[in-house]
Formats: structure tokens, C-alpha cells, sequence
């Protein structure tokens, strides 16, 4: 039996993964929106918006539990009282990144037990506050520089095999460790697959052999991903994000990216994944603008034209796991930003997650403040409070709890 979100007065209180409410069939309220009967469309609406739990549990690069303060700031782990603050701010969705080769062993790369729980754990602090979270496989690409170990994938027909190898165990031990859980849980098949360490890493061409190339491994990876999920009943109807190469937009707009084959047959169970830190010269680099121009505008809104026409006019639901926009000292200029991004995705019924990689701006040895790239930090999680309070507030605001839900009342089983 799956977990479920209590909905009647004697389950008022918050779910917990260890406690099971029974309930008769009812008619609910928009306020006791039940996913498990409800339509994709409605689920990702209800989702709204979200934050990721970024450089955490997807820290690579060292084993054992110690690997999710590894690239922290303030060397702190995640507390019920981190995830009530973005609760409190208005945030309906955590994701939750996690890197799974530091932790797996044998040549079926068993997942360390100690590491899956501690990820069961922060899934519960979003679970107490009734909130969706997104699980994926993060940092488990391999690179063309470094190589590519039995323990990670790399897509291309060189590595293929023992990629495909790789994402099945792994997917395989995910679904069933967390079989139980409702639909307020999501799957993520992959984050940015690419062919890292390459000139083709952040580049996309689908007239480019090796590109093609890629993406077909991608669209394999995705689906043996999804057969992974599907092969345990209680994930029969359960959300799944599928990115393309890189989880840009010009990689899933493309037409060499396909859509998984649901082997459940619920394709309308299966979302577009895609990033968005866009437009690139606002967002992302450091040398580009910090105004929100009219040409920023109109490029922003152009971004949102693709994917109406490319999925959600045709009932394909999208979820943005990664947006934001760096510190520039532009808080006016990068309100007025969101504002219009996040605008533009609801209409959509797009969820939207914030990037929050816990970093912060920096200053140099004479007070003079250094532009980059990764000034993404949204929560300080020493102090519980955010870092850019009218930033924040600019996410939320936009959103009520039940944004664009289509019907009123969810029958409950």
C-alpha cells in the first residue's frame, strides 16, 4: 500500500513515511489534493514551485555519509528545520539531486545502505511537510577526460553497454527502496547527460554524428530508466522526468529526442525534463548583462514559445528542475525577471525549481565584489533565513498553493 497524504480531520497532522491513513472514498477539496488520482497536468500545476537541495547529497567525489556537507558552505546536513523554512516561504516542491557511484559497491553496484537512508531521511523532512520531491541520478556521468568507471554511464555506443548496465541496477534499487511512497514522489531518470569533458559538452547539433550519437544513447538510457521504475507495481503510475542531452532546450525540442516508451502504458505519466538558466547573458554568464532589457524579455518569452508548441499544447507536461539567475548586485533587475519566467511557466502549468548550490557572493581583498557565474545560494542554511529576501519573495508570491488545478474537487480512494 502506497503512503498517502492524510486528507481526512483524524489526518490532519503531517505525513510521516512510517505512519498509513486509511481512508474511506471521499470527496475532496482543492486543499486535499490527492496526485494519486489526479491528471499530470494537475499534478505538475500543483507542484508550483520548488528549490533544490543542490550541492548536497549530489556532492561527488568522496564516500560515506560525510559526502553531503563535502561541498558546503558552512559544512552543514540537511535538518527538518531547513526544509520548514523553504516550506514556510511557499516552495511546494524540494528536489533533491543525488550522486549514487561514490556509493555503490560490487560488480551490481549495490547502493550503500547507510546512503540510501540518509537520502529516505531528507525525503521524509519534504514528506512531514507535505511536499513533492524529485529524485534523480545526478552526478553519475562520466568523463572523456577522467574516464568512465563500471560505476557511473557516459552516453555514447562505445560506453553504452556498461552504462545501460550501470542505470538499471541503480534505478532498479531506487524504485524499490521507495516503492511505497505516493505520488507527491517523482522520478528522475538523469541530470544533463552529456558527453562531459568534450567540445561538445554543452553544445547541440542534430546534424552532428556525434551528437546524434549521443542523444540516441540518452534516449536508451531513458528508457531503460523507465523500465527500471515500472518493473515495481507501486510505480506504475508514478511521475517520471526524462531530460535530453544536457537537459537543454534545444536538446528536447530537437526531434532526434523521443519520449520513453511507457511499458505501464501510462505515457501521460512521463514529463519533459529541461533547465532553464535563461536567457544565458542575464542568467549565467558573468560577463553579460545584469538589466533585464526588452531583449531579455522577448528572449525569455520566446524560450516559453518553444516548449508550448513543443509539448504543452500537445498534453505533454514539462517540469523545469533548474532555473535561476546569478548574483549581478541586480536584485530589482533579477525580480523583474522572475517574475516574468515564472509568469510565463504558469500558464503552462510548468513547475519551476530555483538552483540553490549554497554559494553566495564573494568579495575580493580590496571589498570590491566578484562577479560569477554561481552566485545561486537562495537559503543561508546556518542562519534559516534567505539570502535575498525580495528575490525569494518574488518565487512565491506568485504562487498559492493550488495554482491552476482544473477541477475543484479530487474523489479519493
Amino acid at each position: 500500500m502506497k503512503l498517502k497524504k492524510m486528507i481526512s480531520a483524524v489526518c490532519a497532522a503531517a505525513l510521516s513515511v512510517s505512519a498509513l491513513c486509511t481512508t474511506t472514498a471521499v470527496t475532496a477539496s482543492a486543499a486535499d489534493f490527492d496526485p494519486n488520482s489526479a491528471s499530470t497536468t494537475d499534478i505538475v500545476a500543483d507542484m508550483g514551485v520548488g528549490w533544490n537541495l543542490g550541492n548536497t547529497l549530489d556532492a561527488s567525489g568522496k564516500s560515506g555519509l560525510d559526502a553531503e556537507t563535502y561541498w558546503q558552505t558552512h559544512k552543514l546536513k540537511t535538518t527538518q528545520a531547513m526544509i520548514d523554512a523553504i516550506k514556510n516561504q511557499g516552495f511546494n516542491t524540494v528536489r533533491i539531486p543525488v550522486s549514487w557511484h561514490d556509493h555503490v559497491s560490487g560488480s551490481d553496484n549495490t547502493i550503500d545502505s547507510a546512503w540510501i537512508n540518509r537520502v529516505k531521511e531528507v525525503v521524509d523532512y519534504c514528506y512531514n511537510d507535505d511536499m513533492y520531491v524529485i529524485l534523480n541520478v545526478h552526478h553519475d556521468n562520466g568523463s572523456a577526460k577522467y574516464g568512465v568507471g563500471s560505476n557511473e554511464y557516459y552516453p555514447d555506443s562505445a560506453h553504452y553497454a556498461a552504462s545501460s548496465a550501470y542505470i538499471e541496477s541503480v534505478w532498479s534499487q531506487i524504485a524499490d527502496y521507495f516503492g511505497d511512497y505516493d505520488d507527491h514522489l517523482v522520478f528522475e531518470t538523469l541530470n544533463e547527460p552529456r558527453l562531459r569533458d568534450t567540445n561538445y559538452e554543452w553544445y547541440w547539433s542534430s546534424v552532428d554524428s556525434t551528437m546524434k550519437d549521443s542523444m540516441n544513447c540518452i534516449n536508451k538510457l531513458n528508457q531503460v530508466a523507465v523500465d527500471a521504475i515500472r518493473q515495481n507495481d507501486n510505480n506504475k503510475d508514478r511521475l517520471i522526468m526524462c531530460p535530453g542531452y544536457a537537459a537543454s532546450l534545444d536538446g528536447a525540442t530537437s526531434s532526434e529526442y523521443k519520449i520513453p516508451t511507457d511499458i505501464s502504458g501510462n505515457n501521460n505519466r512521463l514529463i519533459v525534463s529541461v533547465h532553464g538558466y535563461s536567457p544565458y547573458n542575464f542568467a549565467m554568464n558573468a560577463n553579460g548583462t545584469s538589466t533585464y532589457t526588452t531583449a531579455i524579455k522577448n528572449e525569455l518569452n520566446s524560450i516559453f514559445t518553444k516548449l508550448k508548441s513543443n509539448f504543452t499544447n500537445k498534453g505533454i507536461s514539462v517540469v523545469i528542475g533548474e532555473f535561476g539567475a546569478t548574483n549581478k548586485q541586480n536584485t530589482n533587475e533579477r525580480v523583474k525577471w522572475v517574475t516574468d519566467y515564472l509568469n510565463n511557466a504558469k500558464a503552462q502549468n510548468i513547475c519551476c525549481c530555483v538552483w540553490d548550490n549554497d554559494w553566495f557572493e564573494e568579495y575580493d581583498s580590496n571589498g570590491t565584489f566578484k562577479l560569477n557565474s554561481e552566485y545561486h545560494g537562495i537559503l543561508n542554511r546556518q542562519t534559516l533565513k534567505f539570502y535575498d529576501q525580495t528575490y525569494t519573495d518574488a518565487m512565491t508570491n506568485l504562487y498559492q498553493k493550488y495554482p491552476n488545478i482544473s477541477s475543484a474537487t479530487v474523489t479519493v480512494a
